[in-house]
C-alpha cells in the first residue's frame, strides 16, 4: 500500500543557501533527527526539510546550476504550495530572494496562481486559496511533471495511487496562462491524481510542445531528482509498479533493500519507494503536523459546491 508522497528530492549546487531560502520562504524546517537515508553516488550531503504534510529533501551536488528550464520541459517540473494568504506567501518568497514569472494571477478558478523560482531557478508554484482557516502556514498541494504522453502517464499514476485522475480539457490561448508559465501562446492539458496527503499533477504542453526525453538526465544534474513514496512493503509495491510499467534503472539497482528501492515511471522520472520501521516512525508522513490538510480543503470545497446547488 502507498501511504502518500513522503518527500520530493531536489539537487542543488549551494546547499546552505537553498536551505536558508526554503526555511525562510516556505516555512519548512529540518527534522530534529535526520532520516538515515543513504545518498545516491556523487552527492555530498543532504537535508530533509519538513512541511505541514510533505517534505523536501535537498541533495548537494558538485555540479553548477544550469540555466532555467521552461516549465514545458519533460520531467519533474515543480511542487506546489498552497496557502490562505497568497499575498503574504508571495511576499515571503520575494523577501527570501525568489524570482517570479508574474505577480499573482486570477485564472477564473477561485484560486490565485504564480510560479516562483528559487535561487537556482527551480520552480515552485504558489496557489492562493480561499481563507477557509486562520493558519497561514503553506502546505504541499501537488508535485508536477510535464510529459509528451498525458494519457499513459495519468493512467499510470492513477493505478499507482489507486484513485481516479481528474482530467482537464485543453486549456490556453490566454494571456493570463502565458503570464503564469512565462511562455507564449500556451496550450496544454492537465490531470490531477489524488494521493493520501497531496496530489500528482501531470501536464502536457501542446504549444510550446513538451518533447519526450531521449534519455533520463544524469542524476547529479541540479534540479528535481525524484519523488519518494512512503509504502508499507517495498518489495510488494516494487513488483506492483513494475507490473504497471515501471522500470528499474540499472545504475540504481544497488540502492534496493528491504526498506527502499528506486524505480522509474513510463517517462523515466525516478520514484523512491520507502518504508519506515517502527523505530523511524517519527519520519513518517503521519508524524507531520497536518498530513490530511489537502483532503480537508477538498472536503470544504465539495461541501460548499453542494450547498450552492
Amino acid at each position: 500500500m502507498i501511504k502518500g508522497i513522503h518527500h520530493v528530492a531536489l539537487a542543488v549546487a549551494d546547499l546552505d543557501a537553498v536551505e536558508r531560502f526554503y526555511r525562510a520562504a516556505a516555512a519548512l524546517a529540518p527534522a530534529a533527527q535526520e532520516l538515515p537515508l543513504p545518498l545516491p553516488a556523487g552527492f555530498t550531503a543532504a537535508v530533509m526539510l519538513g512541511g505541514a504534510n510533505c517534505s523536501l529533501r535537498l541533495l548537494a551536488t558538485p555540479r553548477s546550476a544550469p540555466p532555467p528550464r521552461p516549465v514545458c520541459d519533460a520531467g519533474i517540473t515543480h511542487f506546489c504550495l498552497q496557502g490562505v494568504d497568497p499575498t503574504a506567501l508571495h511576499a515571503r518568497f520575494g523577501q527570501a530572494g525568489a524570482g517570479f514569472h508574474s505577480d499573482l494571477v486570477d485564472l477564473g478558478t477561485g484560486y490565485l496562481y504564480c510560479y516562483a523560482r528559487d535561487p537556482e531557478a527551480n520552480v515552485i508554484e504558489l496557489e492562493g486559496v480561499a481563507p477557509v482557516w486562520e493558519n497561514t502556514t503553506p502546505w504541499f498541494a501537488h508535485v508536477a511533471m510535464s510529459t509528451a504522453q498525458i494519457g499513459p502517464m495519468a493512467d499510470f499514476y492513477s493505478a499507482v495511487m489507486g484513485t481516479d485522475a481528474n482530467r482537464s480539457p485543453r486549456m490556453g490561448k490566454s494571456r493570463r496562462i502565458d503570464r503564469v508559465a512565462a511562455l507564449k501562446n500556451v496550450e496544454l492539458e492537465a490531470a490531477w491524481i489524488p494521493g493520501a496527503n497531496m496530489q500528482v499533477e501531470i501536464m502536457q504542453y501542446f504549444e510550446p510542445a513538451t518533447i519526450a526525453r531521449a534519455e533520463r538526465a544524469p542524476m547529479l544534474e541540479p534540479g528535481y531528482q525524484y519523488i519518494a513514496l512512503e509504502v508499507d512493503d517495498v518489495a510488494a509495491e516494487l513488483a506492483r509498479l513494475q507490473s504497471l510499467g515501471a522500470g528499474v534503472p540499472a545504475e540504481l539497482a544497488a540502492h534496493r533493500g528491504d526498506t527502499r528501492a528506486f524505480c522509474a515511471d513510463p517517462d523515466g522520472n525516478l520514484l523512491l519507494l520507502l518504508s519506515l520501521p517502527a523505530a523511524q516512525a517519527m519520519h513518517a508522513i503521519d508524524a507531520l503536523p497536518d498530513p490530511s490538510i489537502v483532503a480537508r480543503l477538498n472536503a470544504l470545497g465539495s461541501r460548499a459546491k453542494n450547498e450552492s446547488q
